[in-house]
């Protein structure tokens, strides 16, 4: 419901980097289940070097279609990315197999907030209130899902 709210289907033209984007927050959903299946029998290092390559594989055909290749700086800056998300993919394979995704996932949300400040501080943009109001919205049915769950293990 938050994700219509900021696209607006039948008020705004969706474009294809909004399509884009529900994609992958599809595929990202898809992936927190297998990670969740795997890491009861694998560890985070083996599930996330396995990630890795298969995403390296499948990247391969469409960046040959337009690569060019990057400066020293912009291989540091590469560097850093790499490792920073490498750790992020660990640390979150690692909480995911000691703890249910629906506590650990609200938690991921907060990626809207840093998304927003760092598209405002480095790149000028600044979202509208439906977006605000979107974001509302996901963040309240997180909040939601934590405290449900919450509940449900109380119980049992």
């Amino acid at each position: 419901a938050g994700a219509l709210v900021i696209l607006r289907p039948g008020f705004e033209a969706i474009g294809a980097g909004a399509l884009l984007v529900v994609v992958a927050s599809m595929s990202w959903g898809g992936n927190i289940v297998v990670v969740k299946k795997l890491s009861s029998t694998d560890s985070a290092v083996s599930i996330v070097a396995w990630m890795a390559i298969y995403l390296t594989l499948a990247s391969a055909l469409p960046a040959a279609l337009v690569w060019t290749w990057p400066s020293l700086s912009e291989l540091l800056w590469l560097g850093l990315v790499g490792t920073l998300g490498t750790l992020g993919h660990l640390c979150m394979t690692r909480a995911l197999s000691l703890a249910e995704a629906s506590s650990i996932l609200p938690l991921d949300f907060t990626r809207l907030i840093w998304a927003a400040l760092i598209g405002h501080l480095f790149f000028g943009e600044t979202p509208d209130a439906w977006t605000w109001i979107g974001g509302l919205v996901i963040a309240a049915s997180a909040t939601y899902l934590i405290l449900r769950e919450a509940r449900v293990r109380r119980r049992k």
